[in-house]
Order: structure tokens, then sequence, then C-alpha cells
């Protein structure tokens, strides 16, 4: 019985559960192994490449902006006046000298030729041109900006006044009786004549005499002379003369020296001038305004004066300037824009190595886009604005922007604050390089130098060849 109801209970109790399936075992993924160094370094080669094709548009532009600045220059020169230059005064004498000349002349009379000796009177034309013996140029400039749109030129007003003498030995023309002379005229040169701004009347010996268009004299060129009488020319003695004249120009102002002994004083209250020709003598820049002082003999100047040559010496003068052309700065700091964004990437590229961090390639060409912007963003402020203002509105915004972007990228705000006063200092140096003409060269020398120097120091321990291998931990770890 027992066994038959131990049958029974085996076979009423439930069958027992089955045993529960082993878990699957999952590998995890195999660990990714970091970029080759080599291609990574020619992927940001090819995306610096890609950049210069905005750069080269943004230079383009800024060429553009630049032909349209001075093509108001040019356009404001064809409507006004243009540069200014002033050659003379000088004095002509004009005279007439007869001659007698023997002439055979046949005569036919009843059907015979007969030669008959005649005088015959000839003349000659002669002009003598006289140089002052002292001239004293002095002007007093006065500098205005015109505007047209963006666009501005630079212009001025010079009130000048010519004084000097003239040595006069006519004793032998006058005492010549086959010589009779002209009426005399004094003529002075003046480049655009459209610039006269008054109408200058010549004091000659005491007397107003009134000044006609033209100089009468090729070499000259374009200007005014004022005939003078008889009755106003000695045969001898000295000849003092004014000349009161106030000039409409741009760009440039400049004068010929044409006395035997020239002074040239200039005043003018622009603080940027550039000095053409034969330096000054004497010269003051101020902030306010320059004042200039030639001095010219006709031994050093070369003036000696005949009807072909007038005269004609060694110019000098004085351009007025723009000392902050924006397009020409502009200009200069693109030429440094290949630098700003091989320094960036190098910073990008170290992180990488020593941070264990990786950065796609399209965020080097987001942040290098960013560095390209600067430049744009550079030419629009600065025709608004000043250049100093626009680079520091231009850089902060650029600077800004990039910060906060690797902030994401660089995993930490600290690193992206970080590299974004770097790369702050990086435009502040740029913007030393820009106002620092002479010692550009230097700068630029010790910024390459100190950037290079930086790379060799943080990677002076790492392993190149193994860094395609290992992992970018192990790497950091060995970094001081």
């Amino acid at each position: 019985m027992s066994q038959e109801l131990f049958e029974k209970l085996l076979q009423d109790s439930p069958p027992p559960p089955p045993p529960p399936p082993k878990p699957k075992t999952v590998s995890p993924p195999p660990k990714a192994k970091a970029a080759s160094p080599l291609l990574k370094l020619l992927v940001i080669g090819a995306v610096m490449l890609v950049l210069l094709v905005p750069l080269q548009m943004i230079d383009g532009l800024v060429s553009e902006r630049q032909g349209k600045s001075r093509s108001v220059v040019q356009e404001i020169a064809q409507t006004a006046a243009g540069a200014q230059r002033l050659h003379g005064p000088l004095l002509v004498v004009p005279y007439r000298q007869s001659k007698v000349v023997a002439e055979e002349v046949v005569l036919q009379q009843d059907g015979k030729a007969n030669t008959v000796v005649r005088n015959k009177e000839l003349y000659e034309v002669h002009e003598l041109v006289l140089q002052p013996a002292a001239l004293q140029i002095t002007g007093s400039v006065g500098t205005a900006t015109l505007h047209r749109g963006l666009y501005q030129a630079l212009t001025y007003t010079a009130d000048t006044k010519l004084t000097g003498t003239f040595d006069l030995d006519l004793v032998e023309l006058a005492r010549d009786p086959s010589i009779t002379i002209g009426e005399s005229y004094l003529a002075l040169g003046v480049s655009d004549v459209r610039g006269i701004r008054n109408s200058p009347r010549l004091q000659w010996q005491g007397r107003e005499l009134e000044f006609l268009p033209e100089s009468r004299i090729e070499s000259l060129g374009p200007g005014l002379h004022a005939p003078i009488p008889r009755a106003q020319l000695s045969a001898s003695g000295k000849v003092q003369f004014s000349i009161p004249l106030e000039l409409f120009g741009t760009e440039a102002l400049s004068f010929i020296p044409v006395g035997k002994d020239t002074r040239v004083q200039v005043k003018a209250d622009w603080p940027h001038p550039s000095f053409v020709g034969s330096s000054p003598s004497q010269r003051t820049i101020r902030d306010d305004g320059f004042s200039a002082e030639w001095h010219s003999t006709w031994f050093n100047a070369g003036a000696q004066a005949s009807k072909d040559s007038a005269g004609d010496g060694k110019e000098f003068g004085v351009r007025f300037i723009e000392p902050v052309d924006q397009y020409l700065q502009a200009d200069r700091a693109l030429k440094y824009a290949i630098l700003f964004v091989v320094l960036t990437f190098a910073g990008f590229f170290l992180f990488e190595v020593l941070r264990r961090l990786r950065i796609h390639p399209l965020q080097y060409s987001l942040v290098g886009a960013a560095l390209a912007t600067f430049y744009l963003l550079l030419v629009a402020l600065s025709e608004h604005i000043e250049f100093a203002w626009a680079y520091a509105v231009a850089s902060a915004a650029c600077v800004g922007l990039i910060a906060f972007y690797l902030m994401h990228v660089l995993q930490h705000w600290r690193r992206g604050l970080g590299f974004g006063g770097l790369l702050g200092l990086l435009y502040a140096a740029l913007y030393g390089l820009l106002q620092s003409d002479e010692n550009a060269l230097l700068l630029g020398s010790g910024l390459l130098f100190a950037a290079l120097a930086a790379v060799m120091v943080l990677t002076r321990k790492l392993d190149w060849y193994n860094l395609g291998e290992a992992d970018l931990a192990t790497v950091s770890s060995r970094q001081p």
C-alpha cells in the first residue's frame, strides 16, 4: 500500500520547474583607438586650405572697398581741385632787336637787268627770363574732410603769400638803340587753377596789378600772369613784389624753388604729414598740427631760369595722408589671418593630445569660420566708427563666441575661457603689429617663436610613435 500511495502522490504532484536559462554574456565593444596623428594633421591641413577660400574673398572685398575710397578722392579732384604745385614766379621781359641787312635786288630797266643793293631791316624777338633774387613763401593750411556716402577724402585750403625781390639790370638793353623792350609780365605756375579761391592781385613796387589767366610759359604749365606796364619796370635796382594766393586742393601741396635764395614756411592743422622731395631744414610735429621750413639756393636746387626750363628745381612739399586708413589696416590684418588659424588649430590639437579630448574636424571648421568672420566684421564696422573701436568690437565678439562654443567642445567652462583668453591675447598682439610699422617684423617673429616654444615644451615627453596605438589617458598621465 505504501508503495502504491507513493506512486499516486508522484502522479498528483506538479513537475518541477525547468532550470532558469543561463544569462548570455555580452562582450563590451572594443575600445576606440586614437586616430593617427599624421592622419589628423592631414585633415586639419585640409580644413585650413578650405578656410583660405573665404579669407581670399574677404581680401577681395577689402580691395574693392579701398578702390571705391580712392575713386572718391579722384572724383573730388576732378570736380574741385587736385594736388597743388606752385612754380614761380618768374619775370619775363620780351624785347625786339632790329638788324639792318644789305640785300641785292635785280631790277629790269630798258630790257637790262641792273643789280641794286638795298638795306633791309630784320627783327628778332627774344625774352629775358629773370628769377627772384630772394623768394619767401608762407602758407597756413587748414584741412577738412569731405564725405561721399561711406567714403571720405581729405582736402585742404592753403592761405599762401609769395614775397620777394628782383634784381633788375636792363641798362644795356635800354641803351641799345636797336632794342625795343615790350610789355613785361610776371608769370606764376599753379598746377590746378580751379583751386584758386581768391582774385589774386600783384603788389609791385607799391602798385596793385591784376592777374590774367594762363602763365604764358609752357614749362610752367597752367597758371596766371600779371602784365607790368613799362613805366613800372625800372632799368636797374631792386623791385619788391607780393602775391596773396588762396588755394584749395587735395592730397598734396608742393613747391618748385625758382629763387636764387628760396625759403618756404608751411603751417597746418594736420598732425600726420608726409614730406616729399627735399627734407625740411626744420620741422615740428604736434598733436594739433605741424610746421616745416625749407631753404633752397640755386646751387643746391639746380634752378637756372630760361624760357625752356623756367627755373626748374627740385620739388618739395608735403602730402596730407590719413594715418589710419581702415582698408589698409584691414588688408595688413588679413596678412596674419593664416597665422591666427594655424595657432588656433595647433592649440586644439594640443588639447586633443594632452587632455584626452577628441575634436571633430567640423568643430575645427566652425572655429575657423568664426576667425574669418572677424575680418569681415572689422571692415564693416571700420566704415562707420574709428578703426580702434571697430577692432575692439569685432575681436570681442569673435573671442566671446569662440570661448562660449569651446566651453562645450572642451567639456569644461574653464578650458573654454582659458582658450578664449589666449585668443584675446593673440588679437591684442595683432593690433600691436598693425600699429607699429617699424617693429612689425620683430614682434611677428617673437610671436612665432613663443608659439613654437610652447608647443615644443608641452610635447617634449610625448611618444609620437605610440600615440596612434596607446590610449590617450595613458599619454596624458606621462605629462608633468
